[in-house]
């Protein structure tokens, strides 16, 4: 059995490969599309912030729930848009999604 860090550390690295198909992960930049924080804070959850309005579609969301879905099942993801778009924040599990209020 693998311990929760090292399943965080799994994870953090299949939403990044899985991600960077539809963007660029940049921390630092403002031109990247959206930035997968790298900091673990403990729990059972990951954190996307999105800079560029176009980066979060269905396909990317559908892509998050496949991965989450198959095996981290007691996992989410959650999404903050910084993208200036006003969008309420969301939490993306492998078989649903919450919208934040």
């Amino acid at each position: 059995m693998t311990t929760r860090e090292e399943q965080w550390l799994v994870l953090y690295n299949e939403l990044l490969n899985a991600l960077s198909r539809f963007g660029e992960n940049s921390p630092s930049d403002p031109q990247g599309d959206y930035w997968l924080v790298d900091d673990d804070w403990g729990g059972h959850h990951h954190k996307v912030c999105v800079a560029h309005p176009g980066f979060w579609s269905s396909e990317v969301e559908q892509q998050v729930r496949a991965i989450l879905a198959n095996s981290f099942k007691d996992w989410g993801v959650y999404v903050v848009f910084e993208d200036g778009s006003g969008r309420p924040g969301l939490i993306v599990y492998g078989d649903r999604t919450v919208t934040e209020r």
